[in-house]
């Protein structure tokens, strides 16, 4: 019969000690490990379904005594192999694997497998991750870096690497963790100021500075051995690595080794030493390294997961920067570009909304826009969980419907925010109080808020990030964008116009949340004009403003051109624009052709307000 064996003595203060766990058929002698392990491990000695039985047990009784368990037995090796690896670390799949089924005898050879620590966040696969320290770019990696494995950062000069890397390590010494940065590139000063310029210090950080800056002292050089200087850099790496065992590291720059190596394979084999090394402290590595380069001389099939930083310069206003993940190891993420903002205090990741799952959209109602004509011209007023397009020329009174519609659907308990995109805060404002829409109470009270947004400097990824926060967090249920033409001016690729506005109206539809845009076509008459975005069919209701010409006078006239959900009226009305803000006429029954811009009166007196 088999016995369980638990092994807590530590030989010499440093390694696993020599043991015997008897069998039925006589004894074996566990070999002393080669790698410290402290605290003490546990030894389980089973096969099969019978030692995932005691894994899933071992995760619950040693979470607060160990950090590691040992497991002997036959092929079972080569699946704890795998678990050491990351491939497979779920101790309920174990008894499913075909590696660890019919072991026969048990080898002379130990393997570790690491226990998370209670509390510890883990992914759904059960591996354990830590957070990356930067705002946004847990969610795009699905959850966080697992630990223990090795990541790359690559990027152009300029574009945020080492920040990235300094937020990494600053997020470590919070949770009070060892952290080392091995400075390749950069002396330990230039570090500091860096850190400095974000109102940071690298307090609680191991700084190594292996740059080399000022060794020479002057003397000349007469030749250089470069594989012998690759050979002595990577030393210098592994020693601050064994001195310092830390749990985050921080590599700057991987271009500092790549220039010494001139033999192909050099530097991905002393890249495999220090990845081995790092892997075994359970410490997870990221390397900082520039963004091009041949496989034997950027290691990317090293990696575990590599980020990739990018920046473009317009021909105006400032530079744009995103990010994305060319590669990922066994755990979902947020694929395609995320766009980034590098402010003081740090590197800020601003997710894709497209990628976000919408959650159950609640019971929808119909909120009444608090002019009673535009109700009966809604066909009752707007659904909850619906977007509504105002389309037509400039002056025919969209910023001023939208100022009214903010209003009554603040005052009916849909708190909202407004964008303005081509003017100020003060100018809305005033406007829409000179035509008999007083926002004051709304904007005191906290029900309305308007928020002035910079096409120039706002990025499409940050204005969403806004929304999602203030839809999430503030329970906004009403947004108001206006206009969409600004709007559009902050997208880099025009190309992806459609798409973007798409995600956006359908989280927001998948929130609850009613939204409002408006979009200014060009030429007094509008007709014939292209849109910048078709809004008919990205829209759920489609509001049409135009202007037109009777009896010697500008007119302006209002239809709801598409309803989605629930019948809607198809007449043409006159409006008018004046102290008491838009005020609605009858349908112009005696007009004919009213939307091209010159109608034809058809009746035998004015029906025109």
């Amino acid at each position: 019969m088999q016995r369980r064996a638990w092994w807590g003595g530590i030989e010499g203060g440093a390694h696993a000690r020599r043991g015997r766990t008897r069998t039925g058929s006589g004894s074996l002698r566990v070999p002393t490990v080669s790698t410290p392990l402290w605290p003490p491990p546990c030894l389980v000695r089973r096969q099969g379904h019978e030692a995932a039985g005691i894994l899933r047990g071992l995760r619950r009784r040693t979470a607060a005594c160990c950090k590691t368990i040992l497991l002997v037995g036959g092929t079972g090796v080569m699946t704890l192999h795998r678990l050491m690896l990351g491939q497979l670390r779920d101790a309920d799949r174990l008894a499913e694997s075909p590696l660890f089924e019919n072991g026969a005898g048990f080898p002379r050879c130990v393997h570790s497998l690491q226990v998370p620590d209670p509390g510890e966040r883990t992914m759904q696969d059960g591996m354990a991750f830590v957070s990356s320290g930067v705002p946004g770019l847990d969610e795009v990696l699905g959850g966080g870096l697992r630990r223990g494995f090795v990541y790359f950062i690559e990027g152009d000069s300029g574009t945020g690497k080492t920040t990235l890397g300094l937020q990494f390590l600053r997020e470590g010494v919070r949770q009070g963790e060892r952290t080392l940065v091995v400075s390749l590139s950069e002396t330990t000063g230039e570090l500091a100021t860096a850190a400095e310029s974000h109102g940071w210090t690298l307090d609680g950080i191991d700084v190594r500075d292996l740059t080399g800056k000022g060794d020479a002292d002057g003397a000349p050089v007469l030749f250089h051995f470069s594989e012998t200087a690759l050979e002595e850099r990577v030393g210098q790496l592994l020693k601050a690595l064994e001195e310092a065992r830390p749990q985050r590291m921080v590599l700057d720059t991987l271009s500092a080794l790549r220039i010494l190596s001139d033999r192909p394979g050099a530097l991905r084999r002393h890249m495999e030493r220090i990845q081995h090394r790092a892997h075994q402290l359970d410490c997870n590595l990221l390397m900082v390294d520039t963004a091009f380069g041949e496989e034997l001389l950027h290691p990317r099939s090293l990696a575990w997961g590599i980020l990739r930083l990018e920046r473009s310069v317009g021909d105006y206003g400032p530079q744009r920067r995103r990010l994305y993940v060319p590669k990922l190891r066994g755990q979902a993420y947020l694929d395609g570009y995320h766009d980034m903002r590098i402010r003081r205090g740090g590197i800020k990741v601003f997710p894709s909304l497209r990628a976000i799952p919408d959650p159950a959209a609640p019971e929808a109602r119909t909120v009444s826009t608090g002019i009673e004509s535009l109700d009966t011209l809604l066909g009752g007023g707007l659904l909850q969980g619906t977007s509504a397009a105002l389309l037509g020329p400039p002056g025919t009174g969209k910023s001023t419907l939208v100022s009214q519609l903010a209003l009554a659907l603040a005052g009916s308990g849909e708190p909202g925010a407004v964008f303005l995109f081509e003017e100020s805060v003060e100018t809305f404002f005033r406007r829409a109080q000179g035509q008999g829409c007083d926002l004051g109470s709304r904007l005191e009270n906290g029900a309305l808020r308007l928020h002035q947004v910079s096409p120039a400097e706002c990025s499409p990824g940050e204005f969403a990030h806004r929304l999602r926060r203030l839809v999430e967090e503030e329970g906004v249920r009403f947004v108001a964008i206006d206009s969409l033409n600004g709007y559009l001016h902050a997208m880099p690729d025009d190309r992806f116009m459609h798409t973007h506005i798409h995600d956006l109206l359908s989280y927001l539809g998948g929130r609850g949340v009613i939204t409002l845009v408006t979009m200014t076509q060009t030429g007094p008459l509008a007709i014939g004009q292209p849109m910048p975005v078709d809004l008919s069919y990205l829209a759920d209701t489609v509001i049409l403003q135009r202007y037109f010409e009777a009896h010697g006078a500008i007119h302006t006239a209002i239809s709801v051109m598409k309803k989605r959900y629930g019948d809607h009226e198809h007449t043409i009305r006159e409006y008018r624009i004046g102290p008491q803000g838009l005020v609605l006429g009858e349908p112009l029954t005696r007009f004919r052709g009213v939307l091209t811009g010159v109608p034809e009166y058809v009746g035998e007196e004015s029906p025109l307000m």
